[in-house]
């Protein structure tokens, strides 16, 4: 049942996110909702939590299975970075497209200039290594890779969170010993304000570290049924939604913009906790009653079918959705008053249209491979 959930919320967070990039017409037409789009970059904690506990759990088979630690390796750069060059050429040619659409009503194609132009080799040996903030480090996708699309800032701490627990597994023995030291340093380094500017995985570790720790907990069965030693899922239940309740309170009177605005790292970690909380009281809810649920209520059964659908594109539609949502967004303009909630909800429901064919074509042939191409060494 917690895999479900992971996977819901990992296409909710997406979703999050997608939502504070447009979120002034999601605030024109809905001050309620845009208040929560306003905040939609707290969708960043959620997926690293997410990340902490999957990789850990991916990293523990690994260990298990008695596979080299390169075999690990192999599928976490299969499954960043093949997926993200193949958006950085949507990106590339997206102003190109929508200005020759725009062309067909004008009559004129002025070629467009992106910022991207004026980046020269180096530049784009940066980008497509993701190691350019460690050669202009400043505020995360501010300065350093929102000439080309602003997300991908993070996609460079995920892939060194990947290459920590690379580490570890080459050092089997050692294995818990490196990821406690490197806990130790990263919890250090959060609370120096400066680090999370330096381009490393440090300051960030510890909302991945809260990951992790999700899945040491459940692997020693310390459930909320083994720790309250309750049968009933209804406390359970209830713990969870009054946390949910708080916090969808919370955004929606100002106080969790006002904190992200005052102390943006505090508010990233807090959330990360609320998530893992949230998570582990899942664990305790009775799955034969979930899934009974789940089949025999239509409302219930559809969304949460949307739902999961939303979660396994949910990495190709955080890698493109800041920039592909112009070409919907240009043709719900074109039928929809501009302070209309069907604006951004068609922008949306386009973009998630458009992700899943990127889906199919860039990110899912690389999932189905089976076995690394080399022969890795053990």
């Amino acid at each position: 049942m917690l895999n479900s959930t992971l996977e819901v919320a990992r296409g909710l967070a997406a979703l999050w996110v997608f939502s504070y990039h447009i979120a002034e017409p999601i605030r024109v037409s809905s001050p309620t909702l845009g208040a929560i789009a306003a905040v939609g970059h707290l969708g960043v904690p959620v997926f690293f939590v997410i990340s902490g506990y999957c990789i850990m759990a991916s990293a523990e088979k690994t260990r298990a299975r008695g596979e080299p630690a390169t075999h690990f390796l192999y599928w976490r750069f299969l499954r960043i970075f093949p997926p993200f060059w193949c958006s950085l050429l949507v990106v590339i040619l997206l102003p190109f497209l929508l200005e020759a659409i725009s062309s067909l009503k004008t009559g004129i194609y002025t070629p467009p200039t992106p910022r991207w132009m004026s980046a020269g080799p180096a530049d784009w040996g940066e980008i497509l290594t993701l190691t350019r903030a460690f050669f202009f480090p400043g505020e995360p996708g501010a300065d350093v890779y929102s000439a080309v699309n602003s997300v991908y800032w993070t996609l460079a701490i995920e892939f060194q969170f990947y290459a920590v627990l690379f580490a570890a597994l080459l050092s089997r023995r050692h294995f818990d010993r490196i990821l406690a030291w490197v806990s130790v340093c990263g919890i250090a380094t959060a609370l120096i304000p400066g680090a999370y500017y330096l381009g490393v995985f440090l300051p960030y570790w510890p909302m991945f570290l809260l990951g992790i720790a999700l899945n040491r907990i459940l692997v020693h069965k310390l459930d909320p049924g083994a720790v309250f030693r309750v049968r009933s899922s209804f406390p359970v239940f209830l713990l969870g939604g009054l946390i949910g309740a708080a916090f969808v309170s919370l955004i929606l009177t100002g106080q969790v913009a006002a904190l992200s605005a005052s102390s943006p790292h505090l508010c990233d970690f807090l959330v990360a906790l609320a998530c893992v909380a949230l998570f582990w009281l899942v664990t305790g809810l009775n799955p034969s009653i979930a899934n009974r649920i789940h089949r025999t209520v239509p409302f219930v059964r559809y969304p949460m079918r949307g739902l999961l659908l939303l979660g396994t594109i949910s990495y190709s539609l955080y890698l493109v959705h800041g920039k592909l949502y112009q070409l919907p967004f240009m043709f719900a303009r074109a039928v929809v008053p501009a302070d209309s909630l069907l604006l951004p909800l068609l922008t949306m429901l386009g973009t998630i249209l458009l992700t899943c064919a990127f889906y199919l074509l860039c990110e899912q042939p690389f999932l189905r491979v089976r076995r690394p191409l080399l022969a890795w060494p053990r």
